[in-house]
């Protein structure tokens, strides 16, 4: 019980501003009068509002075979830790040209079901570029129409490769994401880290091609860049070619 005398769900702390936000919408009705309303819904989980409840329908009667042959979405049905996992790949659609409301449609029909229990998303952000990048606009509106228990159940969301735009983009969204969401946001600059911190097991899926490419080409750029900046002295000597390298130097009291 909280101080309004609500029964809470073992899996939220409580029926908050966000729910009844979400919910009622309108802001003209009391809070009790709003709670009322989630009471007679049931679990505030899985009340759906009438927009998702019309996405719903349409995701569910629509062909999706052009979003579908993009690969952008792969369900992993374990990550290794009884979970099922959602793997999306950024670089694979082209939001210029893409309807992004046919891929938020496939992604409900995907997650509509996976939803009601625990899971995890794991984006990869690897070399995606302005084309790829869906705006602030189609986030923030979509969150709000997504239940409830898409946030609640989400477990963890792990980025591969974040740049500036990613960072940025949920910088921007931190007015509408609740406190406990950042303690499910993970950031993974390199593949292994995914097996290293638990988000999924190393054989749970098969890594994106992009993501294993665009790793290997970072790290040759690495590779050469240190090369260049040894050759040119920039990198500093290490101990023992630091001493190499005065032994070699002519003394000061010398002619010329």
């Amino acid at each position: 019980m909280n101080d309004d005398g609500i029964k809470v769900d073992d899996r939220s702390d409580a029926v908050d501003e966000e729910v009844i936000a979400e919910v009622c919408g309108d802001g003209n009705s009391s809070r009790d009068e709003r709670v009322d309303v989630i009471e007679e819904q049931g679990s505030e989980l899985d009340f759906e509002s009438d927009p998702y409840l019309a996405l719903k329908q349409e995701a569910f009667e629509s062909n999706l075979s052009d979003i579908e042959s993009m690969n952008l979405f792969q369900v992993v049905p374990d990550n290794g830790f009884g979970k099922p996992l959602l793997v999306v790949v950024g670089v694979r659609v082209n939001t210029y040209y893409a309807s992004m409301h046919r891929v938020l449609l496939l992604f409900i029909r995907l997650m509509d079901e996976i939803s009601r229990g625990e899971f995890c998303v794991l984006y990869f952000n690897s070399n995606v570029g302005w084309s790829n990048q869906p705006g602030f606009y189609f986030l923030s509106s979509n969150y709000y129409v997504l239940p409830r228990r898409y946030k609640v159940n989400l477990s963890t969301i792990s980025v591969v490769h974040p740049g500036v735009w990613v960072r940025g983009m949920f910088g921007l969204l931190r007015p509408i994401l609740s406190t406990k969401f950042w303690n499910k946001l993970h950031y993974a600059d390199r593949i292994e880290e995914l097996w290293l911190d638990d988000v999924c097991a190393e054989d749970a899926f098969d890594i994106p091609s992009e993501a294993t490419q665009f790793e290997l080409s970072i790290q040759r750029e690495h590779q050469v860049q240190a090369a260049l900046l040894k050759s040119s002295g920039v990198i500093e000597l290490t101990a023992a070619e630091a001493i190499t390298a005065k032994r070699t130097e002519p003394s000061s009291g010398s002619s010329a």
